[in-house]
């Protein structure tokens, strides 16, 4: 079942085969199709991990035949790199998670919470993000328009571009009386 191979992958990906594995094994995996072993040796050249350089395009080009190869392997790649707290990811697998996309089960309570974690480490994306669920209280959290005005004045002053807009949405709902709906960053 889909679960259970997004669960094992996630075991796999997360860096739970051993360190001393001999990347000649994934290198072999990975010549035979194998989109897991290519996942695996992925986040080693993106990570610099289990003795090869750091290469992001090495581990791109094989995330990209990964996915090729396994379309829910996207996903599970998002879902690792988040767990290993890149900002980025944590935003992109957020969205996937608050709107149950993917091959992921609706659960806005884990998209808050990665928001947060990104928004901490100045991710402005999560910043917006995160205001629109406070303004509108949504994904678990209560209704604050005053937080949610200070995440969107914070993104505006590291350079956001939407932000500034966001900033304005208290007039905009004064005038509509609406909620603003929860839109991908």
């Amino acid at each position: 079942d889909l679960d259970g191979r997004i669960k094992d992958s996630l075991e796999l990906l997360k860096g739970r085969w051993k360190e001393d594995t001999p990347v000649y094994l994934l290198e072999e995996k990975v010549e035979a199709g194998d989109p897991y072993a290519m996942a695996v040796l992925g986040l080693c050249y993106y990570h610099g991990e289990g003795g090869v350089r750091e290469d992001e395009d090495k581990a791109i080009d094989l995330w990209q035949r990964a996915v090729e190869l396994d379309k829910d392997m996207k996903v599970v790649l998002w879902q690792v790199l988040a767990a290993r707290g890149k900002p980025p990811e944590m935003v992109y697998a957020g969205i996937w998670y608050f709107l149950g996309t993917g091959c992921l089960r609706q659960d806005q309570a884990k998209a808050i919470d990665l928001w947060q974690k990104a928004a901490a480490r100045g991710h402005t994306g999560a910043m917006v993000v995160l205001g629109l669920c406070y303004y509108n209280g949504e994904g678990g959290v209560r209704q604050d328009k005053i937080k949610a005005i200070d995440l969107w004045e914070e993104a505006a002053k590291a350079g956001n571009p939407i932000a500034p807009d966001m900033i304005a949405l208290p007039v905009i709902d004064v005038i509509s009386h609406e909620t603003v709906p929860l839109i991908p960053i």
